[in-house]
């Protein structure tokens, strides 16, 4: 670790670590991804005596910055490029959220401080939404903007006699309990014609997580009166209702417009799907070639391969599929323990579908985590969809387990919790998607019927 920290162009690597090991007694064959939580204070501790940090006055001095973080939610995705007005000491400031929703961080200048948030209305009229108080402890807050501003296009008025516009494609995520018959009474088209168009072999084997091509033909359109349920963002995950248009009031058969209806459950799901499909039967040493996924979520990530039990990327994985979706990373995004206090992402009482499953590992001697674990994405009731696990995308089970470490004896590897980011768990915790049942497919059964390689033990 200390020849990429201190690289010999730059330091006396050879004198940095003799120093290292001399303060804190650790061998000099030790990896840091297997020490304790004390043993991590002892190397900083090292490592700030050697670089100077207790030699000298000025540098023993820290000042916390305290913030205010803000982000904005339709209750299961983050609203991106939203206008925003912020009011402080009199002065206006005009700004919009990023990719994740978020604003930048309200900096705590002095205690007391009050910033007035101003958003946009429908009728791009601004709305004070809420007045923050600046304290003495950094905050966090999420706003939920429970309606939807769309844009459209109509076809023409008056179009040409004889002339039919061919309706686009749809693109539909399946989702937990869909059958192809549900599927196809919710676009009003045959069964027989979508798995005709998907190439399906077996109308029982259609996976939530899987996407379905919905054509419908241009009279099927019109006999139905443009009843649309249209093509999906890539970015969503779940169709709740059908909406059925109407014409115009004045009765002359003008045209509406026809809008894209959000997919919104799990949508991250889709890309976890997409990726061990794409990578079925592979293990890392083929997937490494074109996939490094610290490099994908963290441009600076040093791991420059998934190969190996020092490059574990399970949270990479994770982190990628959500970044795909348009969710933010977690803030440590290669370690699996990062999502269990961070403030982009929220723990449930009870397990949803595409929740993140986060495991941490423990000593048993001693009871105390050792900062490694494993995380995926809750599939079924038993089943968990991840990276590295058996070197491979596929899925393992969702419990506890029990292995032998090399140097610390017994370790177990518990279940610390069920996660979702913080813009999608108002969607999460309604009542309706915490009724949502699981599937009770073993993993061995869901990895032969997607053809993924077996699963066996998550690297740690």
């Amino acid at each position: 670790m200390l020849y990429v920290y201190a690289p010999p162009k730059e330091n006396d690597t050879e004198g940095y670590i003799e120093h290292v090991c001399k303060r804190t007694g650790f061998e000099r064959e030790k990896v840091i991804r297997h020490f304790s939580d004390a043993e991590l204070e002892k190397l900083m501790s090292a490592m700030e005596e050697r670089e100077g940090y207790h030699h000298k006055k000025e540098t023993r001095n820290e000042i916390w910055i305290h913030t205010t973080s803000v982000a904005f939610s339709n209750g299961a995705s983050p609203i991106a490029d939203l206008p925003i007005k912020l009011v402080r000491d009199g002065i206006e400031f005009f700004t919009r959220t990023n990719a994740f929703g978020m604003l930048s961080p309200l900096v705590h200048h002095k205690i007391g401080d009050r910033v007035e948030m101003w958003v946009e209305d429908a009728k791009k009229e601004w709305q004070k939404i809420e007045t923050l108080a600046l304290g003495d402890k950094s905050q966090a807050f999420t706003f939920v903007r429970d309606f939807l501003i769309v844009k459209a296009n109509t076809a023409s008025h008056n179009p040409v006699a004889g002339v039919t516009k061919r309706p686009e494609p749809v693109r539909y995520v399946v989702q937990p309990n869909d059958t192809l018959s549900k599927i196809a009474k919710k676009f009003k088209v045959e069964p027989s014609k979508i798995k005709r168009d998907n190439g399906i072999k077996n109308s029982n084997l259609i996976m939530p997580g899987e996407v379905v091509v919905i054509n419908k033909s241009s009279s099927e359109s019109a006999s139905r009166g443009n009843d649309v349920m249209s093509a999906s963002p890539r970015r969503r995950g779940s169709i709740e209702k059908t909406l059925t248009t109407e014409r115009s009031k004045d009765g002359k058969g003008h045209p509406i417009a026809l809008i894209q209806v959000d997919q919104k459950r799990a949508p991250w799901m889709e890309f976890a799907i997409r990726e061990a499909k794409r990578w079925a039967g592979k293990k890392e040493d083929d997937i490494t070639k074109e996939r490094n996924y610290h490099r994908l979520v963290d441009p600076k990530n040093g791991l420059s391969s998934l190969i190996g039990k020092n490059n574990p990327w399970c949270a990479s994985f994770v982190n990628w599929c959500l970044k795909q979706a348009g969710y933010p990373l977690s803030h440590s995004p290669a370690s699996s323990q990062s999502f269990l206090n961070d403030k982009n992402f929220v723990k449930l009482d009870q397990p949803v579908y595409g929740a993140i499953v986060v495991w941490s590992n423990y000593v048993e001697a001693t009871g105390k985590p050792d900062g490694t674990g494993h995380v995926g994405f809750l599939y079924g009731a038993n089943a968990v969809l991840g990276g590295n696990q058996s070197d491979a995308i596929n899925f393992k089970g969702n419990a506890d387990s029990t292995w032998t470490h090399k140097s610390q004896g017994k370790m177990l590897q518990k279940i610390r919790g069920y996660y979702v980011p913080l813009a999608y768990a108002e969607f999460a915790l309604r009542a309706e998607e915490k009724s949502q049942s699981l599937t009770e497919k073993l993993p061995r059964v869901l990895n032969n019927e997607f053809g993924f390689s077996s699963a066996g033990v998550a690297t740690r």
